[in-house]
C-alpha cells in the first residue's frame, strides 16, 4: 500500500493481506516440518484510490480502496488479486485505519467463486524498518478456517513482496 494516503500495510495483504493455497503449492510452497505452517510468496503490484470525501487530505471516516495484482515471483505474470478497503479512524494520530482485505491467489476472474483469503488489520502511516504484518482471519474453499499472517516488505522495481504464513 502506498505511503501517501495509505495505511502502512504494503500487503499485505495485503495483507495483508493480502496474501497462498492452490497457486502457492504450484509456486514452491514449503510446509513447516513441525508447526504445520504453509508459506507462499508473491510479488504485489498495487493501486491505491483515496476517496477524499471531506477536506483535502486524510480525514476521519474516509475510505481508501485497494486493488492489487499478485504476481508469480519467478515469471512476474499475474496469478491472483488483492481487493480491499480501509477506513481512516484517527487521521490526527498517524492516519490510523482499519482495513479489510481479500486475496484470491489463484484467480483473476470470477473471484466471487474463487478460493479466498481474508485479512484484517489496523494500519498507520508510520514508516518502519520492520516488515508489515496483517492477520489472516479466515477464508473460503481450501482456505476455510485459515489463520496466520501475511508479511510484506519492499520488493524489486516498486513491487511489494508478500509472504503468506498460513495454518489451516
Amino acid at each position: 500500500m502506498h505511503a501517501s494516503h495509505r495505511p502502512a500495510f504494503r500487503l499485505a495483504l495485503s495483507a495483508a493481506i493480502a496474501a497462498a493455497g492452490v497457486l502457492a503449492i504450484g509456486l514452491g510452497t514449503s510446509r513447516g516440518a513441525s508447526d504445520g505452517t504453509t508459506h507462499a510468496s508473491f510479488l504485489l503490484r498495487e493501486s491505491v484510490i483515496p476517496l477524499d470525501e471531506r477536506a483535502s487530505g486524510p480525514s476521519d471516516f474516509e475510505r481508501v480502496v485497494y486493488r492489487g495484482t499478485l504476481l508469480d515471483p519467478a515469471t512476474r505474470k499475474p496469478v491472483g488479486l488483492e481487493l480491499g478497503t480501509c477506513t481512516i479512524v484517527d487521521a490526527r494520530n498517524e492516519v490510523r485505519s482499519v482495513c479489510e482485505l481479500v486475496f484470491t491467489p489463484s484467480a483473476r476472474r470470477a473471484v466471487s467463486y474463487a478460493d479466498q483469503i481474508t485479512a484484517t488489520a489496523v494500519f498507520d502511516d508510520v514508516k518502519a524498518a520492520k516488515p508489515e504484518r496483517v492477520a489472516i482471519t479466515g477464508g473460503t474453499g481450501r482456505y476455510r478456517g485459515a489463520r496466520g499472517q501475511a508479511v510484506t516488505t519492499a520488493g524489486p522495481n516498486g513491487l511489494l513482496t508478500v509472504e503468506f504464513q498460513l495454518t489451516t
